[in-house]
C-alpha cells in the first residue's frame, strides 16, 4: 500500500482499515443458526384407524406427541427388521414364562418360549397357543 502523503489520506486509509477489521468482527460474530421446525421441509402423513381398534385408539390418546411417538415406533422397528412391511410380518407371541412340555412316552422335557415353538397338532400344546393368542 502507498504511503499517505498527508494527514487527510492518512485518516482515510486508517478509517478504510478500521472499516475492514469491522467488518471482519461482525463476519466472526455471525454464529449460525439451525433453521426452526417451521422452516424445515417436512412430510404430511394421514393415519385412519378402524372404530373397532381400540387399543390403538387408546394408545394414542395417552401419547404427550402422536407424532414423535410413532417416529420412534417406526425408528425401533427399522433398527430390528429393517426396511420391511410390518402387516407382511409372522407374528411371533414370546410367551410370558417359558413352558415346560413333558413327552411322557420318552421322558423328555422340551421348553418352549415362543408360541411359534408349540405344536397345534398337539392338544394341550394347542390349548397352550391359543390362550397366548388371545392374550
Amino acid at each position: 500500500m502507498p504511503k499517505p502523503t498527508n494527514p487527510q489520506q492518512e485518516i482515510a486509509l486508517l478509517r478504510a482499515k478500521l472499516s475492514l477489521l469491522e467488518a471482519e468482527i461482525c463476519n466472526a460474530a455471525v454464529v449460525p443458526q439451525k433453521p426452526r421446525a417451521s422452516q424445515t421441509p417436512q412430510h404430511r402423513f394421514t393415519l385412519r384407524v378402524p372404530h373397532t381398534d381400540l387399543s390403538t385408539i387408546q394408545w394414542w390418546h395417552t401419547q404427550d406427541d402422536p407424532s414423535a411417538s410413532v417416529r420412534t415406533l417406526v425408528r425401533n422397528d427399522v433398527a430390528v427388521n429393517g426396511l420391511s412391511d410390518p402387516t407382511t410380518r409372522t407374528i411371533t407371541a414370546r410367551l410370558s414364562a417359558p413352558v415346560f412340555i413333558i413327552n411322557e412316552s420318552t421322558g423328555t422335557v422340551r421348553q418352549v418360549m415362543h408360541a411359534r415353538d408349540l405344536n397345534p397338532h398337539n392338544p394341550i400344546e394347542s390349548k397352550i397357543l391359543d390362550s397366548v393368542l388371545r392374550g
